[in-house]
């Protein structure tokens, strides 16, 4: 079977989303399997939650393939693929969840806020840990790390399955 290769580059975000979701649904019901091809620095978790669970409603196999750089809630998405893939030089980064204010805020804010974060950071462990070895807490202590890992140090925990140079054949074009 063929595979068909669709390309995510950028930010996580409503649009960015519903970009990549319009392109995935659209060839999903071919007789071909799907890979994302993915660089992404993350950005608004909502969206990215939203993708994850769309993407493992795919009817056909679903890949990922990590080409340069994934970070913070791109890798949730990254995790939709049935089999994931990393180039020999790409890198992932857990990011803690944050907010940002942009106006005075009070103190039943802060902790509105906090328990967000909080809730955030116990699900997309969850979630993590259900498409890993990884258990839910040690994803936790991963976010809080912000450190960028190796594809090899993706393969050995998990995240990753194989690395793998990206091969398009000749003639197909990128969705």
């Amino acid at each position: 079977m063929a595979t068909e290769h669709v390309l995510f580059s950028g930010d996580i975000n409503e649009q960015s989303v519903d970009d990549l979701l319009r392109k995935v649904f659209a060839i999903s019901g071919r007789e071909n399997d799907i890979c994302i091809l993915m660089n992404s620095t993350g950005g608004w978790n909502n969206p990215a939650k939203r993708c994850y669970e769309m993407l493992r409603t795919v009817p056909t196999e679903l890949s990922t393939h990590n080409i340069g750089q994934i970070d913070s809630s791109a890798i949730l998405i990254y995790l939709a693929g049935e089999r994931r893939y990393a180039t020999e030089l790409s890198s992932f980064q857990f990011n803690p969840q944050h907010w940002t204010f942009s106006s005075p805020v009070t103190i039943k804010d802060l902790r509105d806020a906090t328990t967000t974060l909080q809730g955030t950071t116990a699900e997309f462990s969850r979630i993590y840990a259900s498409r890993t070895p990884k258990t839910a807490d040690e994803i936790a202590r991963l976010f809080e790390r912000v450190e960028r890992f190796s594809a090899t140090w993706a393969v050995e925990n998990g995240l990753a399955h194989e690395i793998a140079a990206v091969t398009i054949p000749a003639g197909q074009s990128l969705q």
